[in-house]
């Protein structure tokens, strides 16, 4: 008997620590847009666009001109050569509007560190060249908090009273904070994260450059740190943020995407 059960708890390990230590795909990371081609022609100045890829979701935020501002967020099937994505949320021209299907052809260069894409865009055919901004992760590559991935925002409330549900797609990585909705995007860069499971965390932000209708004066022009408390359910599936800045309670709540 003794014979028969070793092999198999042999192939359960070999199993469990693969599984444990599998690398992620190369192309998960960010990226900053380098060049940009229309029809074979570069784009001057290149416009100032950052990529978020994880392993399912492909996450687009660009901040400056020559094109006008916008984000967008969707489920993402990659093979060897393309990303077919879904976009949930979109405040960008065709061909990447929200409840588009979008397949992008990419190629990664052969250390990683250069990614392009090609897609068909209403002027004909676009390529755009990125340089890597995060590490090549290896192994099950892990994060110093406990909130990066991607999270959907399901319902804002102000002193409790729900002002509303519409969805944005929040990518939260090591060191920085992209909220996508069709309405606008924010980026922040993700300064300090103090605190425990238990008692929730106090995360301050930096606000880096947003999109976002505003009044005479901006309320949070880049620049303005923004301190909240940040909670994360038992099972890691659910965010709640409480900002108190403006002495009302604004909460708003997220589940995990991925």
């Amino acid at each position: 008997m003794k014979r028969r059960l070793l092999p198999c708890l042999s192939l359960v390990l070999v199993l469990l620590f693969s599984t444990g230590t599998q690398a992620a795909p190369t192309y998960v990371g960010t990226w900053g847009l380098k060049a940009r081609f229309v029809n074979n022609q570069p784009e001057t100045p290149v416009r100032v666009k950052t990529l978020v890829l994880h392993q399912a979701v492909f996450s687009a935020v660009t901040a400056a001109p020559p094109a006008k501002a916008c984000s967008l967020s969707g489920a993402m099937t990659a093979t060897a050569a393309a990303f077919k994505v879904q976009v949930a949320v979109s405040g960008c021209p065709a061909p990447e509007t929200t409840g588009a299907q979008v397949v992008y052809s990419y190629t990664l260069g052969p250390d990683g560190s250069e990614l392009t894409l090609g897609f068909t865009g209403p002027s004909g055919p676009i390529r755009e060249v990125y340089e890597r901004l995060t590490p090549v992760q290896s192994g099950s590559a892990t994060c110093g908090h406990p909130f990066c991935g991607v999270w959907n925002r399901t319902a804002t409330y102000v002193a409790a009273e729900l002002m509303h549900n519409e969805p944005a797609h929040t990518v939260i990585t090591e060191k920085d904070y992209y909220s996508i909705a069709a309405a606008c995007f924010n980026k922040c860069s993700m300064d300090q994260v103090t605190g425990d499971p238990a008692a929730g965390y106090q995360v301050t932000m930096t606000m880096r450059a947003h999109n976002c209708p505003v009044g005479p004066v901006d309320p949070t022009p880049p620049g303005t740190v923004i301190t909240a408390n940040w909670k994360v359910s038992a099972d890691g599936q659910m965010l709640t943020i409480v900002d108190t800045r403006y002495g009302t309670p604004v909460t708003t709540e997220f589940r995990r995407i991925q």
